[in-house]
């Protein structure tokens, strides 16, 4: 069964792609993908990139500026050595999407439903450091 599940985070100013990752970097989420950097700047946002793990400051580079060009533009995180993650998309309105879909965690006795507490207990610490205000959860089939 297919899912729209997401948390959506807003904030209190603009946050640029360059202070996103050195917080979540810092906090340890890794721009490891199964071995290789996948990030989307593709117009259509069907075509998604890659790169070697080495090359992160240029596909930094080609988020941010995709995201001033007022489109969106995603990463895909994962957390620490668990290969559980995500696609973080930059929206074209500022704010910032979590869809957890590398290995996405359950909640215990619920695996139809995505156990967020688990992201956010990873990302707010980091996100309040760029101005984090607020987040929207959507969970449904």
């Amino acid at each position: 069964m297919s899912r729209d599940a997401d948390i959506t985070f807003t904030f209190t100013r603009e946050v640029k792609v360059q202070e996103f990752m050195r917080v979540v970097l810092d906090a340890g989420w890794i721009p490891d993908d199964h071995g290789v950097i996948r990030y989307l700047v593709d117009p259509d946002m069907c075509d998604w990139s890659t790169a070697e793990l080495d090359n992160l400051a240029f596909v930094v580079a080609e988020l941010e500026r995709r995201r001033v060009s007022g489109s969106s533009c995603a990463v895909m995180l994962t957390w620490g050595d668990t290969a559980i993650g995500g696609m973080f998309m930059f929206t074209a309105d500022g704010s910032l999407m979590l869809t957890p879909v590398i290995n996405a965690v359950t909640r215990q006795g619920f695996d139809n439903l995505v156990d967020f507490e688990w992201y956010l207990q990873r990302l707010l610490g980091a996100l309040a450091e760029v101005g984090f205000a607020g987040y929207v959860i959507t969970d449904m089939p």
